[in-house]
């Protein structure tokens, strides 16, 4: 499989190809997405925090845990991720994960379309140490306000994005996830009051 191709509808495909008994485990999940590469395994976190799960209490934390922890690995040059054994052995059941990639899959496939190599020069290693950091302050901000409604899927929209653009080597993508990273922080600048707005987070 090429994830360069179809990057979202494989790795779907690849999870759901891996899950082989009736519970998928969380480090069952990244083993078969790592030797894919950094952006695969940003794929997973984004997506959860994008999708409805993003709401359910805890969750946004435990994406923002890995994200940090993904980028951190990243800048250290590692070629395995690691994570805490507690979230390794977090499992979801197989008939239910299938049921979500199938739900998903043609939303992935429609996006898979308008995914191309392009922007060489944003597919440089300099520019994964630059995504790596953003990933770990993005998951930093998922992980201390993620608990506040629509923050998890503000922060999460360039994760995915990174995560695209990483796995396809689409510069434009990668440009995308930048520009999104910068509106992601101006907005909960504005919400904590530092632009001039009233501050909306000592409502949560």
């Amino acid at each position: 499989m090429d994830l360069e191709t179809n990057p979202l509808t494989e790795a779907l495909d690849h999870v759901q190809e891996e899950a082989g008994t009736s519970k998928v485990y969380l480090g069952e999940i990244l083993i078969s997405l790592n030797h894919k590469g950094f952006g695969s395994l940003m794929l997973f976190p984004s997506l959860v925090a994008i999708l409805p799960t993003g709401a359910i209490p805890g969750v946004p934390a435990v994406c923002g845990v890995f994200l940090f922890l993904i980028g951190l690995q990243v800048i250290m040059g590692r070629n395995y991720p690691w994570i805490p054994k507690r979230f390794e052995k977090t499992f979801i059941k197989r008939n239910k994960l299938k049921n979500i990639i199938d739900k998903l899959r043609p939303t992935a496939a429609f996006i898979d379309q308008f995914i191309k190599p392009r922007l060489n020069f944003m597919s440089r290693p300099y520019v994964d140490y630059i995504v790596a950091i953003l990933c770990m302050i993005l998951g930093v901000v998922m992980i201390v306000i993620g608990f506040i409604p629509l923050i998890p899927t503000i922060v999460a929209v360039p994760v995915l994005f990174f995560a695209l653009g990483t796995s396809a080597k689409d510069g434009l993508l990668t440009l995308l996830g930048l520009s999104f990273t910068l509106a992601a922080f101006i907005f909960i600048l504005w919400m904590s009051g530092f632009m001039g707005g009233e501050d909306q987070l000592k409502n949560f």
